[in-house]
């Protein structure tokens, strides 16, 4: 395993963190902090257990490629999905085959 969401109350996730943090490497698990993010409905995770965590507010959350709100994850999701779809119905001017 080497991708996970953690979810629920604040203290619930610093929790968790902590315990990541201090029985992983027991496991050979480590965080690798440039990759985290902590998200909040006011990008405000002020805690020492965030430090290092890419900040975002919820408006923004994408999870495996899915937005998760229908606010601007949602209209950028659907933006760049429209833009492989006008790709894809390009048409070209030399065969695909000879």
């Amino acid at each position: 395993m080497d991708n996970f969401t953690l979810g629920g109350s604040k203290p619930t996730v610093i929790n968790e963190i902590n315990i990541i943090t201090t029985v992983g490497p027991s496991y050979g698990l480590h965080l690798n902090i440039s990759k985290c993010e902590a998200l909040s409905d006011t990008s405000a995770a002020d805690h020492p257990s965030f430090d290092g965590f890419e900040q975002k507010t919820t408006d923004l959350v994408v999870l495996l490629g899915a937005p998760l709100n229908i606010r601007s994850a949602l209209t950028e999701c659907l933006a760049a999905r429209w833009a492989d779809l006008a790709r894809s119905s390009y048409q070209h001017t030399t065969p695909w085959f000879f």
